[in-house]
């Protein structure tokens, strides 16, 4: 037993997140997390499921995935084969950052005559 990442693309219809969860639901897969994002593209969705299964059943079920209507494409790779990156975002107060206003003197054209 591994953990999977199943990923799907499908287009943005009413039930079809249904169709696909009820696919785990028959096999009494219990799915560990599931993420649902809209692409780039209009009217796609990007679906990503995670489960702990064995490699034959992972594959069944994305063939199943691969069957319903609205389903562009679905691919699974197994948790060692994804490459994890963390980003941290700090916010940090300062003082003002506007100091070309200050440290610049005005450019006078009377000066020049």
């Amino acid at each position: 037993m591994k953990n999977y990442i199943i990923t799907t693309y499908a287009e943005n219809n009413i039930g079809i997140l249904n169709r696909i969860l009820n696919i785990f639901s028959k096999r009494m897969v219990n799915v560990e997390s599931l993420t649902v994002v809209e692409t780039e593209e209009n009217g796609l969705s990007k679906i990503t499921i995670v489960i702990t299964s064995t490699e034959d059943l992972v594959s069944n079920i994305v063939k199943q995935i691969n069957k319903q209507i609205g389903i562009i494409k679905t691919a699974f790779d197994s948790n060692t084969e994804v490459f994890y990156q963390k980003i941290s975002l700090y916010r940090m107060i300062t003082k003002s950052l506007n100091f070309h206003e200050e440290t610049i003197p005005a450019f006078n054209t009377n000066s020049m005559q």
